[in-house]
């Protein structure tokens, strides 16, 4: 989508729009409706397998319970710290 090409500056950061980038000229106003429910649906899911983790423990089920716990970790690190703002960025 060129956000390379924004940060080193040879295009104005204006062409990093949501309404100009291709899945809403293609779509349109349905694209942002699955990706405005994801969030949410980590929100919930998240904490499902945390649980799931620890039930998993209990058990003694190990490497499911590592596999979990990983795949878990890694969903909420991308949740949380590499999409700050992003629901304001998309809703502008």
């Amino acid at each position: 989508m060129g956000v390379y090409q924004v940060g080193i500056g040879a295009f104005p950061p204006r062409d990093q729009d949501p309404k100009s980038l291709i899945p809403m000229t293609w779509i349109g106003e349905f694209w942002r409706l699955p990706v405005m429910f994801l969030p949410l649906l980590c929100y919930v899911v998240i904490p499902g397998l945390a649980v799931l983790t620890i039930v998993s423990l209990r058990r003694r089920q190990f490497a499911a319970a590592g596999i979990t716990a990983g795949c878990t970790s890694i969903a909420l690190l991308f949740m949380m710290a590499f999409s700050p703002d992003y629901m304001v960025w998309l809703l502008d």
